[in-house]
């Protein structure tokens, strides 16, 4: 039981659910790609999708002017396109 519910979850927070795609594309022209580091220090990669009680967020862990910041993306309302 729990892979299943293992597999549903990396379905859920990665590249093939469209909306956690969306969230992440959306994202990209947010976030200085420069003050970001690919690695921290505990060996976890630094940005991706996460969830929680609210729903799906993108995060990042960024570094600026000596200080470290955790962001997180999420979607709000309606499209305005």
């Amino acid at each position: 039981m729990s892979n299943d519910k293992q597999t549903n979850n990396d379905w859920e927070l990665g590249p093939d659910n469209p909306v956690a795609w969306n969230l992440m594309q959306g994202s990209i022209g947010l976030v200085n790609h420069d003050k970001i580091n690919e690695i921290d220090e505990d060996g976890n990669q630094d940005h991706g999708i996460g969830k929680d009680d609210f729903g799906l967020y993108a995060f990042y862990k960024c570094n600026n002017k000596g200080k470290k910041y955790f962001v997180q993306i999420r979607q709000y309302g309606k499209a305005t396109n």
